[in-house]
């Protein structure tokens, strides 16, 4: 759907990545929370967004956002089809339906 997203992460803790904090003296291997990736991400693609768009400064992004911790494979399974299928339910969206109303 047009107005978020869905992802499903995979965090481990193996091996050094891009995306763990910078070394520090007093922990070498900490490594970013869910949060912090998140609140990345967002920073990485309201940057490039207001490049392409050219709109300095504009927010894209709401405040927070919703977790689930997937348990097993069917759980795996279920979520991956609901993301998969989530773009076929965007004309039942009330924010589309109100986006049509005003047109």
């Amino acid at each position: 759907m047009p107005n978020h997203v869905h992802a499903i992460l995979h965090l481990a803790e193996v091996g050094r990545g891009g995306l763990q904090t910078a070394p520090t003296q007093s922990d070498v291997s900490k490594q970013k929370s869910l949060g912090r990736l998140v609140g990345a991400y967002k920073t990485h693609t309201t940057v490039q967004l207001n490049k392409v768009t050219g709109t300095p400064s504009t927010r894209f992004w709401q405040r927070n956002y919703y977790e689930r911790v997937i348990r097993n494979q069917s759980e795996f399974e279920a979520t991956y089809d609901y993301i998969l299928n989530n773009p076929k339910n965007w004309g039942k969206d009330e924010e589309f339906k109100a986006l049509s109303d005003d047109n």
